[in-house]
Parts: structure tokens; sequence; C-alpha cells
């Protein structure tokens, strides 16, 4: 009796032993689950947050590209049935021209990836002023550049390229000369489609080294303005184009213009309408009806835009509307 009593006490003992060990084990495994599941929710919450923190990066990336990126819309005038005059030789249309070379333009401005551009049209189609100003709007167009010809009524002596703007800075246009003005000294005789244009060529080299010189004369007195008088951006695109698209082809530098006129009387952004030679003329019909001339003077109003985008990209960028 004693005996078993004994035996009793001991697997008593042992039974306590085994429990607090199961227990033990118990309360381990509920400790390393919690753990466990603490872990993964840690994980999923760091992931969380990184998945968050990308997605604000992205999204301010985006933001600082869209501010960054210019956005260029080039109009080949004309279109549809509003053919224009065609060239002397081959005959061929404005309007064909006109989208040639708005197409090289559009070619060299694509391979730059801090600006968009945005054609105005793209097939053979007639784009009213209001619809160019609704493209304009839609776009948050910077920089606007049209793309015409030039022709004389009753004669084919004019010749060359000129560039036309409308002052936007009504300030500063107040206070400033136009450049036309100074150009239209050169020759008094100079109609509104040039048709009194001189022929000698000895006369046109004078006159294309003293437009060349009124011309950077006037952006150097521009640029040195300080402060009060903000540059006119219209005429240093206008400028730019102009300079470097008579230094890619050989055409006459007729010089930019201040002019009212078509849609630059309806926007307020550096706007241009280049005249790029005259059909009506045999030599510039010669290079406007070559692939090679078409490549040049697109090269050269490209390479205008470019280098008016680079000196003035903090001002385009401050003036852009989001």
């Amino acid at each position: 009796m004693k005996k078993t009593r004994m035996r009793n006490r001991k697997r008593k003992k042992i039974d306590i032993k085994k429990l607090l060990f199961v227990l033990f084990v118990f309360i381990l495994a509920i400790f390393l689950v919690i753990k466990i599941i603490s872990g993964v929710f840690g994980i999923f919450q760091k992931n969380m947050n990184k998945k968050s923190t990308s997605n604000t990066q992205v999204q301010q990336e985006t933001t600082d590209k869209k501010i960054r990126t210019i956005n260029i819309a080039i109009d080949a005038e004309r279109g549809g049935n509003d053919t224009g005059p065609s060239t002397k030789n081959k005959n061929i249309p404005e309007k064909e021209i006109n989208m040639k070379i708005a197409d090289e333009i559009n070619d060299v401005l694509s391979k730059h990836k801090d600006v968009k551009v945005k054609m105005i049209r793209t097939s053979d189609e007639y784009k009213t002023v209001n619809d160019k100003v609704k493209i304009i709007k839609d776009n948050n167009i910077d920089i606007f550049v049209s793309i015409r010809l030039n022709y004389q009524s009753n004669r084919s002596d004019a010749s060359g390229i000129d560039t036309y703007y409308n002052i936007i800075n009504t300030e500063t246009a107040d206070d400033e000369k136009s450049v036309k003005d100074k150009v239209s000294n050169l020759d008094e005789n100079k109609s509104k489609n040039s048709e009194n244009d001189a022929t000698d060529k000895k006369n046109e080299s004078e006159g294309k080294n003293n437009v060349s010189k009124i011309v950077n004369k006037t952006m150097s007195e521009t640029s040195s303005k300080a402060g009060s008088e903000e540059k006119d951006l219209s005429e240093t695109l206008a400028t730019s184009i102009q300079n470097t698209s008579v230094s890619f082809v050989e055409m006459k530098d007729r010089g930019i213009y201040q002019k009212e006129i078509g849609i630059l009387k309806e926007i307020e952004i550096p706007a241009a309408i280049v005249h790029c030679g005259f059909v009506t003329n045999q030599s510039d019909s010669e290079i406007l009806e070559s692939d090679q001339g078409i490549k040049k003077i697109a090269n050269g109003i490209a390479e205008g835009i470019l280098l008016f985008i680079d000196h003035n990209k903090n001002e385009l960028i401050g003036n852009k509307d989001f």
C-alpha cells in the first residue's frame, strides 16, 4: 500500500513536468506565430510604403518631365482645296511643299527628348485659324511655327526667306522699334509680296549683310536690357529661325518682320511664320522642288527652334499653365 502511494506521487510529478513542458512548447509556438505574422505584416507594410513612395516618385518624375518638355506646334500652311501657288519649274503646289518641310522639321525635333511636336495637320486637310487655336490650347503648346511660301503676282525677281512674328510683350513693343521698320529702310519699294525686290546680285549681297547686321544689333540691344524690360520671345524666336535658315541653304536673307497677320493675332505664345522662298522665282523654285533643298530649309528652321529653346527654356517653362 505504501509502495502504491509512492508510485502515484511519482506519476503526478512526471505528469506535472510533462504539462509544464507542453505549456512551454505551446507558449513558444504562439510566440513564434506572432513573430512570423508580425514579420510578414512588416514586410507587407514596407512593400506598400515602398510602392507608395515609388508611385509618388513616378508621379513627380512624370510631372517634372511634363514641365521640362517644350511643346511645339508645326503648321504646314494650306491644305485641301487651298493649294496655294505652284512652283515655277515643276508646278508643285505650295501645300505639298509646306507639308514636306513640316515633316522634315518634325523628324529633326522629335529626336530630342525635351521637346514634343504637334503637327497642326498630318494630311491634305485645311485647318482654319480657329481650328489651330483650339489645337494650341488643347495641347498646351509653348511654341508655334507656321511654314509658308511666298510669291509675286506679275514678276519673278523676288527671292529668299523671311520670318514674321507678332509682339506678345506689349510693354516692350511700345518702347522698341520693330525690326521690320529698320529692315524696310533698306528697300523702300518693297511691297507686301516684295514685288520690287532688287535683282542685282551685288545689291542682294550688300542687302543680306546689312539685314544680318541690323538683326544681330537689335537682338544684342534687346538681350542687354536689364530687369524692367523683358525681351519679346516671338521676336527672339523669329530671329533665331531666320539666322539659322539662311545659314543652312543658299537663299537670300530677307530679314524678320513684326506684323499682325493670321493666327499671330490670336495667340499669346512665342510664334513665327516662316516664308521659305518664292515659288515664282526660278532659283528658289529649284531649291523648293528638290528633296535636298527641302531638307536644308527644314534643318535650318529646326536648328533655329532648338537654339531658341536652349537660350530661353527657363522662360518657356515659367510661362507654362497647368
